[in-house]
Parts: C-alpha cells; sequence; structure tokens
C-alpha cells in the first residue's frame, strides 16, 4: 500500500512502531500499471477539483497483473547482475 507500518510484539501486546509513506515509489508503480495518472489526480483534488471532474468515476482493473520486480541497489551498484537492476512492470494477460 502506500504505508510501510512496522509492528513489535512483546508478552502478547502488539506496539505501532512506525508508518512511512511510500508513495515515491507504490503511486508511479500504481500508474503506469493502470493507466492513471495518480499524483496528478491527487494534486488536483488537493486544489479542488472532483473526481469525477478529472474523468475518474470508476475503478480501474486492468486485463492483465502487474509485477513488482525486486530490486537491489546494492548489487546494481556492484555490477553484480544487469538484470536484478531494471525496474519494470511485467505485464501478464
Amino acid at each position: 500500500g502506500l504505508m510501510n507500518t512496522q509492528f513489535a510484539v512483546k508478552d502478547g501486546q502488539v506496539y505501532l512502531i512506525e508508518v512511512n509513506p511510500r508513495a515515491a515509489r507504490t503511486v508511479p508503480f500504481v500508474s503506469k500499471a493502470t493507466g492513471v495518472a495518480l499524483a496528478k489526480v491527487a494534486a488536483r483534488c488537493m486544489v479542488g477539483q472532483s473526481l469525477e471532474s478529472q474523468g475518474v468515476t470508476k475503478e480501474v482493473i486492468p486485463p492483465y497483473y502487474s509485477v513488482k520486480k525486486w530490486y537491489c541497489h546494492l548489487l546494481s551498484s556492484r555490477g553484480l547482475t544487469q538484470c536484478v537492476a531494471q525496474r519494470c512492470v511485467l505485464r501478464v494477460k
């Protein structure tokens, strides 16, 4: 989702450690996967434009699955593998 939430459990009690926004990676991925410029839509909502005025009136469900490929900057910076360094959206019909 748009938030990374971390919990800890001690003696049967659940504690919330932190909540961090992860929109910088998630929103572009979802936008690319659905074809909806979510950051633009959200910015326009913040200045008073409704979703309806922007043509966003229903959920977009693509006819394919989108998978975010695993990425490790440590591997790519050392040149260990070119394949791992690629970020992409895989569309499977």
